[in-house]
C-alpha cells in the first residue's frame, strides 16, 4: 500500500517535479551499467586505475579549449609562409556546404 502511494505520488509529479519522478523510477531500474573492460595495448583491463587513465587519455586527445586562441598543432611543421590571393564566390561556399554530410561533426 505504501509503495502504491509513493508510485502514484511520483507519477503525479512527473510534470511539476520531474526530478522527483526520475529519482523514484531510478530506484527500481533493473539495468545497472558499468564501464569496462577497456582495451589497453591489445588486451582487456578491468583495473579501475588503468581504465581511468585510458579514459583520461581519450578525453585529452579529443578535448579542445575554446578559450585558447593560440592553438598549437605539434604534428604540423611550423612555417612563416602564408596563403593569400584566394577568391571564393557565394556559390562556391554554398556548393561546399552542400557537400558536408549532415551527420558529420566539427573537428575543433
Amino acid at each position: 500500500a505504501e509503495q502504491s502511494h509513493r508510485e502514484k505520488l511520483a507519477v503525479s509529479k512527473v510534470i511539476s517535479n520531474p526530478k522527483y519522478f526520475f529519482s523514484y523510477a531510478k530506484r527500481f531500474a533493473k539495468c545497472k551499467s558499468n564501464v569496462g573492460p577497456l582495451l589497453k595495448d591489445g588486451s582487456l583491463t578491468n583495473d579501475p586505475l588503468e581504465m581511468a587513465n585510458i579514459l583520461q587519455h581519450q578525453y585529452e586527445s579529443v578535448f579542445s579549449d575554446p578559450s585558447n586562441n593560440n592553438k598549437v598543432f605539434p604534428d604540423r611543421p611550423q612555417t612563416s609562409a602564408s596563403l593569400s590571393d584566394f577568391s571564393f564566390s557565394t556559390q562556391d561556399i554554398i556548393d561546399a556546404i552542400d557537400e558536408i554530410d549532415s551527420n558529420s561533426a566539427t573537428t575543433d
